[in-house]
């Protein structure tokens, strides 16, 4: 049980599907599959949708004890389901389809946190929903109407995933496709190459390693050879010849050796400062 709102119209409006709405709420129906819950509403293209729910608690008590929700709908400025009423539909749809593109664009890019706006990418994909949107309405009719909404429904729900999409991939630029893959593939030549060089100074730091071990235990193996080989001091009466020895002949003496006095050289020294 409930009562209409006071904001109810004389509208003599038709649901999207072709149907009356419901006597008793003044709503439409729509997805009423056994996936998806009835919803209430008013026609998409009325300029006034207002959707109240009865069924809350509050005053008075008795609305409270229904099962199901409660809801009134107050629908206005709703065109007509006929001839004249389609055709101001079509020709309310091409003056106004540009500008729903900017607001959509718009929105967008502000939920995506583009700073300077819908990029080329998004635009261009608006011109073409644009086209398809309005190419659907050229074959609106009377009894083809409910059908080209819904096609019209779909093409804006396809073509709003793909601009978010492009909000999301292309860069805040306004950048055109061939541009954006230019610096992309500028953008991977610049990583491969940052990443060969990382590699080869991840070499050569590896080789001046290994160097400086190898220079460290062959140091340590000179220092260990000297330490194990002693240097002695000779006694004084000890003589060292320095060259080859001169053979003796058969009667026991020496050739060529002429013997004498030594003879004391004096080689010249720095002197101490």
């Amino acid at each position: 049980l409930g009562c209409r709102t006071p904001m109810l119209t004389m509208s003599n409006y038709v649901c999207d599907d072709g149907k009356w709405p419901l006597s008793s709420s003044g709503c439409c129906v729509s997805n009423t599959t056994a996936t998806n819950a009835v919803q209430l509403s008013c026609p998409s293209l009325c300029e006034t949708r207002l959707v109240y729910r009865l069924d809350v608690p509050g005053v008075p008590w008795w609305a409270t004890q229904s099962r199901d929700p409660v809801y009134q709908c107050t629908c206005d400025g709703c065109p007509a389901f006929t001839e004249e009423g389609t055709e101001q539909v079509k020709k309310t749809l091409e003056a106004d389809i540009w500008d729903n593109g900017q607001d959509l664009l718009t929105d967008i890019a502000r939920r995506e946190h583009l700073k300077l706006g819908p990029n080329r990418q998004m635009q261009e994909l608006m011109v073409r929903r644009n086209e398809l949107v309005l190419e659907a309405n050229q074959a609106m009719s009377t009894g083809t109407r409910h059908e080209v909404e819904n096609r019209i429904q779909n093409i804006n729900a396809y073509y709003t995933h793909l601009i978010t999409e492009a909000a999301r991939t292309y860069p805040d630029e306004g950048l055109d496709k061939d541009t954006f893959d230019s610096l992309q593939r500028k953008e991977e030549e610049s990583t491969g190459l940052s990443r060969i060089l990382a590699i080869l100074l991840s070499v050569t730091g590896v080789v001046v390693i290994v160097l400086m071990l190898v220079i460290l235990v062959l140091v340590r193996r000179r220092r260990q050879k000297e330490e194990s080989t002693p240097v002695t001091a000779f006694a004084e009466n000890q003589q060292v010849v320095i060259g080859s020895p001169v053979p003796a002949n058969q009667h026991g003496k020496d050739q060529g050796v002429v013997s004498g006095a030594a003879v004391t050289v004096a080689a010249p020294t720095r002197e101490k400062v």
